[in-house]
């Protein structure tokens, strides 16, 4: 038996000081970032969205807490259990859950909406980290090394393409794939692997929804509709540019104050932001994530086991795409996706799961055991 599942804390201050405070620090400076943007869109009102956004935060705070307390043993033994369960949500959705704007992506529990398809991220990373860690020890058939990550993969994938929600399900296909390829497989399946999906294209094109391939085609080419399905992304540019080096000032963007931006307080949170406090600004935001990020990736370097090395890399690279997307989306470099920003968007069920995530990578980051 490893010694993975014979790890407990020794005392309170050893858990207390599990929790990386200066990370902490910049994550609450990132959240709270969030609520000077949503105040600033909100035309200086604090309620509804700030109070709720920091309301949220704190509850994502109190679960980040939690996770660091939690042994590494119990999150090892839970990670398929909290895989299946994620499943069961994904079908719950489908029979239960609540359409919005042509998508059944969320669930009404108590009172409280939530976007299972956000832990779902978690969910596969845990299940094929550890399918990874008792692979070495059961098995050295290279076919099943590969087959039952795609199926754990596949799986949730295709449930949240069906919501329909295709920025989603493609990121959560990204860092999945990011684990398996890291877990050293063969060079050939990836090189294969490349070659079936560039050959299912004209198909995956054929699925896709007609709004869909409107975002791709005004992509390709922003100028075919400007004030159609090229108006937000057209907007989004206007406001970033208009900001310079420095920016108009708190609360003196005009783009997002004449409401020529969409969904200002999620999906163009950026582009608010670089309005008003600019290049500078931007710049700032961009280093306070590299930050965190880097934690993450340091933490994984460090990492002596399969299971928290691949654990800790998946959910570090969940939480890269989501930035890089969202800011690659805002300024034209991608197509327009419904992913927010990490803790500055606004949104409950994206902040607990990022939250939980550098609660666990914060938690797996100190277990210096050796593993049997």
């Amino acid at each position: 038996m490893n010694n993975l599942t014979n790890y407990k804390p020794n005392n309170m201050k050893n858990i207390f000081l599990k929790i990386n405070w200066v990370v902490y620090f910049f994550l609450t400076l990132l959240a709270f970032t969030g609520g000077l943007i949503l105040y600033s869109v909100s035309q200086g009102s604090f309620y509804p969205l700030v109070s709720s956004h920091l309301i949220k935060y704190f509850i994502s705070s109190i679960a980040l807490f939690i996770t660091c307390f939690i042994s590494i043993n119990f999150i090892y033994k839970t990670s398929y259990i909290i895989y299946f369960f994620s499943i069961l949500l994904l079908i719950s959705v489908l029979i239960l859950g609540n359409d919005v704007f042509g998508s059944n992506r969320w669930l009404s529990i108590a009172g409280f909406t939530f976007q299972p398809s956000e832990l779902s991220k978690l969910a596969i990373i845990l299940a094929i980290s550890r399918y990874y860690h008792d692979y070495y020890f059961i098995s050295n058939n290279n076919i099943l090394k590969v087959t039952f990550p795609i199926i754990i993969l596949f799986i949730p994938f295709a449930f949240v393409i069906n919501q329909p929600d295709l920025g989603t399900g493609l990121l959560i296909l990204i860092s999945g794939l990011t684990v398996i390829f890291l877990s050293g497989i063969g060079i050939w399946y990836i090189f294969f692997s490349i070659i079936f999906a560039t050959s299912l294209a004209p198909l995956l094109w054929n699925l896709l929804y007609d709004y869909q391939k409107k975002r791709i085609l005004t992509f390709l080419n922003p100028d075919q509709d400007p004030l159609g399905s090229g108006y937000h992304i057209a907007q989004s540019k206007i406001a970033i540019g208009s900001g310079g080096f420095f920016g108009k000032g708190y609360i003196k963007g005009s783009q997002s104050h004449l409401e020529f931006i969409p969904e200002m307080h999620t999906d163009f949170v950026f582009s608010i932001f670089s309005e008003e406090f600019g290049f500078l600004g931007s710049l700032i935001l961009v280093l306070v994530y590299s930050y965190v990020l880097c934690y993450g990736i340091v933490s994984s370097y460090r990492a002596n086991n399969t299971f928290t090395k691949l654990t800790i890399v998946g959910l570090t690279t969940n939480i890269f795409l989501y930035f890089i997307v969202n800011i690659s989306m805002v300024i034209g470099l991608i197509p327009v996706v419904g992913v927010p920003l990490p803790l500055v968007s606004y949104g409950g069920s994206a902040m607990l799961v990022t939250m939980i995530s550098f609660g666990i990578i914060m938690n797996l980051s100190n277990f210096k055991g050796q593993l049997n």
